[in-house]
Order: C-alpha cells, then sequence, then structure tokens
C-alpha cells in the first residue's frame, strides 16, 4: 500500500477508510489533520500510520490552524509551475551529484546567481571561476556534506530547499598547499540551502552556508567553507570569517534593556507591598 499511494483525494478518501475500518485512529479530527499537512504522500501515510499507533491526540482547532499552517499542497499546485515537485527534487539532486553546476556549466541561467551569508552574488562567469577553481577533496578526502530534507518552497515556484550537516576531517592541502592541514575534524551545525530552477529548467540562485543553529556543531555558528576552516583551526584573517560578537552597542543595548527590568519589577513589587 505505501509504494502505490498517491496524492489525490480519491486515495487519501480510501486510506481513511482503510484506517477508520481496522480501528485504528481514536480520533477523526487528528487523521484529517494529518492529511492536510502538505508533506508528499509517503511521508502523509507514515505520518497517519504514527498518529494510528499513539492513538488519541490533543484534538486542533480547525479554525486556529488554518490561520498557523499553510496548506503547503493545494499552494504549490496552484502556482501551475511547469515543472513538478518530485521531478524539481529530482533536478537537484542530479544538479548536485555534478558538482552544483561545475561539471554541467549549460545547466545555469545567463542570470544565474551564487550567494551566500557573505560572500556574493556571484555570477555565473564569477561562480564557475572561483568555485570551480579548486577541489574541496584535495583538503578534505573524506568529506560527507549528509544531504537530506528536500522539498519545494510552496511560496516560490521552482525553488528547492535542502539541509547540510556536513563532516570531514583537514588532512589535506588547501589553496595550493598555502595552508596546511591541521588533521582536525569537523562537524558542522544544520545549513539551509536552496536551488531556485526557471521555467525553462536552469538554475537561476543557488543560496548556501545559512546557519539554522549556531550552538550545534563546532564552527561557532559560521556556515559554508568560513565555518569549516574555523572548525579545523584555520579561520581565515577577516571578521566576516569568525564567529559573530556582540558590538559595543549591542551589549549597551541589552544593558538597559536589563536595568529598565530590574527596575520594572522593584516598581511592580513595591506596588504589590502596599
Amino acid at each position: 500500500m505505501v509504494d502505490n499511494v498517491v496524492d489525490k483525494p480519491s486515495d487519501q478518501l480510501v486510506l481513511l477508510q482503510e484506517l477508520l475500518k481496522a480501528r485504528l485512529l481514536h480520533k477523526f479530527e487528528a487523521l484529517r489533520v494529518a492529511l492536510c499537512t502538505g508533506c508528499d504522500p509517503l511521508q502523509r501515510l507514515h505520518l497517519v500510520l504514527s498518529i494510528a499507533k499513539r492513538g488519541a491526540l490533543p484534538m486542533l482547532s480547525v479554525t486556529s490552524s488554518a490561520k498557523l499552517f499553510l496548506d503547503e499542497a493545494e499552494m504549490i499546485e496552484a502556482t501551475a509551475f511547469p515543472i513538478a515537485p518530485e521531478e524539481l527534487i529530482y533536478k537537484t539532486k542530479s544538479w548536485i551529484v555534478n558538482q552544483n553546476g561545475i561539471d554541467d556549466p549549460d545547466s545555469l541561467a545567463d542570470a544565474f546567481e551564487f550567494v551566500g551569508p557573505v560572500v556574493g552574488p556571484l555570477s555565473k562567469d564569477a561562480y564557475l571561476e572561483a568555485v570551480g577553481g579548486f577541489d574541496i577533496t584535495e583538503a578534505f578526502p573524506d568529506l560527507s556534506p549528509r544531504l537530506y530534507g528536500f522539498r519545494t518552497d510552496p511560496l516560490e515556484p521552482g525553488r528547492v530547499w535542502y539541509i547540510s550537516r556536513a563532516t570531514g576531517k583537514f588532512s589535506g592541502p588547501f589553496a595550493g598547499g598555502a595552508i596546511k592541514p591541521t588533521g582536525k575534524s569537523f562537524e558542522m551545525p544544520p545549513e539551509s540551502i536552496s536551488v531556485v530552477w526557471n521555467a525553462d529548467g536552469k538554475v537561476e540562485r543557488f543560496t548556501v552556508g545559512v546557519c539554522m543553529d549556531r550552538g550545534r556543531g563546532d564552527s561557532g555558528g559560521l556556515g559554508g567553507l568560513f565555518g569549516i576552516m574555523y572548525a579545523v583551526g584555520r579561520p581565515f584573517p577577516f571578521r566576516e570569517a569568525n564567529p559573530w560578537k556582540k558590538s559595543f552597542r549591542f551589549k549597551l543595548f541589552d544593558l538597559v534593556g536589563s536595568l529598565t527590568q530590574r527596575a520594572s519589577r522593584k516598581q511592580a513589587a513595591a506596588q504589590a507591598e502596599q
């Protein structure tokens, strides 16, 4: 049944009927919410079955839930983008295998842009020259990008998001031998990455290195190559390539806020005693 499930109302109805007949669900509302999550059919079925196994769940208010959660499947269908979500994800994975377009420059649109938290935007030619100019696996032979969570954006047709939690060890020469290996391993925080396709099947935008949780990994909250080099003990010698630190003004702002809150608490306590 799992292999044959497709994202159609009729199939959802059959699934609902089968689950109800088998007396697997304790709350119809929980199932209805699961069927409206907007995830792909296989994920949806797993979600429904997990709800069934757990039993009763607190009921969600349909009115309040509708204001909080997008119906992703409905929104993606409404965009009428010429490339289906499943094909976009497949194309993205194939593009990644081709070294993010380095091995297939024709996959990049003429207006292509490469954008990181600090680097870029780089044009198509600048990207091919900068990224194609070195092989990072020479310095990190065991590099594992650990990519997962591929999904299409319901608000931006053609955009595929995914996550990386890369690991590796700095055991080879970097930058033509100018930076010697330290033998240190690294574990990056979860990083958000996206590839934006146009209607012609070309990549228009490639975004990388956005740290999703600076409390994870050992990159000091940095993403991309800056984070890797910091983690292995060879940070680049400029502020943007080092962990974020509070500015003097931000520290002053925090201090004023703290003093204001303390004064408010004292005033409230004094009024309560009267």
